[in-house]
């Protein structure tokens, strides 16, 4: 009895154990995800944006770099040398009236000397200044191309999300005609065995069919390519499973064109870090006409030395100003001013093209979004008017009214329909994105919560 209850025990033990385990993969499992989600993911792990940043790194440190120039610089230098041997000069002198060979140590076989010196930068016609706030600057424009490298990642995940959604709707559409062009082969199927209608009735139903099939599988392939282009947009296999939410994008009812052109040129970061690669362009003239003025600089030195002829040693410092001035190089530094020069002229008018081509962007992607709002009403419409023709002509072909291409076609014209509003539908979503990204705001901060089903 004790033998079964202990081995009860165990099988109850080890059911609990897979059904603990069961549940936790369920848990464990993907969970699908919306938008917002997605365009996170894709900024954590999207190799672009690693590069931007990385960017941004270099930037930071070369400002930290040119920042060090105000402060003094130390140098430390020294000298060991180990002869074979002392060296010495045999010398005669004369002593009380005769001559004497003496030496005379020349070299030590142990030298050795050291020098330090520290020197700190007076004066240098504001080429120091300069030359960090260029770099400073630098590091503002890595900022703003980070964050439209964002702005980019994030739009090309909204396409690809609704270029997901919507390859799965019409899929749906795609099987739905499938099974009303099977209904209506059993239909003509029926008519035909009954002898009401003719076999070119039934001939045309299943070509229909087969037509309606191949789409199912067109339609298929396209959702198995549009989730690839998903993961890759996310930076992640394009074998990994999908599962999405419906998520839709909005924009405030009362937003304006004059609206969406003043936030883009005042948020748009391509905008920004060209103004700042203008102000990074005027600190090159400044650093250009810093040559014209003389070098200034303070050094400290203290000296270390054993006398070559003595093992004494020698210790002394000094205080020094140094200043150089380059007088005279061809005309070089001029040259070099209106290098400095021009390139501010042209990031200048590079700025007013960039702004010019931004203005027309954010004006076509404005009525894009209005141009597909109207489509998505339209369409809402032609999907009714076509239902109630299928239901007509289905009735009429029933009292033999009309023929099986009369149904066929109706079917065909409801599929389109349907195709449309949801092309149109998702094509609303994008357009909303285009226009967010050209006006430079946040893509997933309009994002809506998902739902179960479209607008």
């Amino acid at each position: 009895m004790i033998r079964i209850r202990i081995g009860s025990l165990l099988m109850v033990g080890v059911s609990l154990l897979s059904f603990c385990l069961a549940m936790l993969s369920v848990t464990n499992a993907q969970e699908p995800l919306t938008l917002k989600q997605s365009i996170e993911i894709a900024l954590e792990g999207h190799s672009a944006i690693r590069q931007a940043k990385a960017s941004v790194w270099a930037a930071k440190s070369q400002s930290k770099s040119s920042a060090t120039a105000f402060l003094p610089s130390a140098s430390v230098s020294g000298r060991y040398v180990r002869l074979d041997q002392n060296q010495y000069r045999h010398i005669t002198i004369k002593i009380g009236g005769k001559e004497e060979m003496m030496d005379v140590p020349v070299l030590q076989k142990f030298q050795y000397s050291a020098d330090l010196q520290v020197v700190q930068p007076l004066f240098a016609g504001g080429a120091i200044y300069y030359s960090h706030k260029q770099a400073k600057t630098g590091v503002g424009i890595a900022k703003e191309q980070l964050e439209g490298t964002k702005q980019d990642v994030a739009l090309g995940v909204a396409r690809a999300y609704y270029s997901v959604l919507q390859a799965q709707r019409l899929l749906g559409v795609a099987k739905l005609t499938q099974q009303a062009m099977e209904a209506h082969r059993k239909t003509a199927k029926h008519f035909y065995e009954a002898g009401a209608v003719a076999k070119v009735d039934l001939l045309q139903a299943e070509v229909r069919l087969a037509e309606a099939q191949q789409g199912v599988i067109k339609a298929s392939n396209a959702v198995e390519t549009a989730k690839a282009a998903f993961n890759n947009s996310l930076g992640r296999d394009i074998s990994a499973p999908v599962e999405l939410l419906e998520s839709h994008l909005a924009m405030p009812s009362e937003l304006t064109l004059s609206d969406c052109l003043e936030t883009a040129l005042s948020e748009r970061p391509e905008l920004l870090a060209m103004r700042k690669t203008i102000d990074a362009s005027k600190a090159s003239e400044k650093l250009a006409c810093s040559t014209f003025f003389p070098q200034i600089s303070g050094v400290y030195d203290k000296t270390l030395d054993k006398d070559t002829l003595t093992w004494d040693r020698d210790e002394a410092w000094r205080v020094s100003i140094v200043a150089s001035w380059n007088l005279w190089q061809w005309g070089k530094r001029k040259f070099d001013l209106d290098y400095a020069r021009a390139k501010t002229a042209e990031a200048r008018h590079q700025a007013s093209v960039l702004e010019d081509s931004i203005l027309l962007e954010v004006k076509q992607a404005f009525l894009s979004v209005d141009q597909a709002k109207k489509l998505i009403a339209v369409t809402k419409r032609a999907i009714e008017q076509a239902e109630e023709n299928v239901r007509m002509n289905d009735e009429r072909y029933a009292q033999n009214m009309v023929t099986m291409t009369d149904v066929l076609d109706a079917e065909v014209l409801l599929a389109n329909a349907r195709m449309n509003y949801y092309v149109a539908l998702y094509g609303y979503d994008v357009a909303v994105a285009r226009l967010l990204r050209a006006m430079g705001e946040r893509i997933d901060a309009q994002a809506l919560p998902a739902t179960a089903g479209g607008r």
